[in-house]
């Protein structure tokens, strides 16, 4: 079972990582109305950066939640532990919600035609990397924690 969450969880932080390529793509090439900045200066200057953290970070914590979780799952007991899992789990959501904020502060009053569909980017990036990767890499024991996991898997 580990390999095959372990596999589960790399296939979703590539398929985030190929999601923000296409992301880039869109935005150096695509139909966006970028006003104040040439849409390759935006895209390579703001957008690339802010969408990076959010993949690291997100990335980080959903590793550090599988590393957690796989070692808890040996011993875990869901009637007296659930919500401590939980709890671990909402505060490893965190830094990923905190780095899409940061980077829309941040990069978002450069260019506001641009801005919604960067935050866009950003929170799909972040869903995708953290709490899909979570929800397919999480031991079978633990799965109730995640939000939304138990109806996925």
């Amino acid at each position: 079972m580990v390999i095959k969450e372990i596999l589960r969880g790399i296939g979703a932080i590539v398929s985030g990582l190929i999601l923000f390529l296409l992301q880039r793509w869109l935005f150096a090439n695509g139909t966006f109305q970028i006003v104040t900045l040439s849409r390759q200066e935006y895209t390579d200057n703001y957008f690339t950066p802010g969408a990076l953290v959010v993949l690291v970070v997100s990335a980080i914590c959903a590793v550090i939640w599988y590393a957690i979780a796989a070692k808890w799952s040996i011993h875990f007991s869901p009637l007296k532990e659930m919500t401590t899992a939980r709890l671990v789990w909402v505060g490893l959501s965190l830094p990923p919600v905190l780095s899409v904020v940061i980077m829309s502060l941040w990069f978002g009053n450069v260019s506001p035609p641009a801005f919604p569909w960067m935050l866009l980017f950003l929170v799909v990036n972040m869903l995708i990397v953290y709490w899909l990767t979570t929800v397919l890499a999480t031991p079978e024991e633990m799965i109730p924690a995640v939000w939304g996991a138990t109806w996925l898997r």
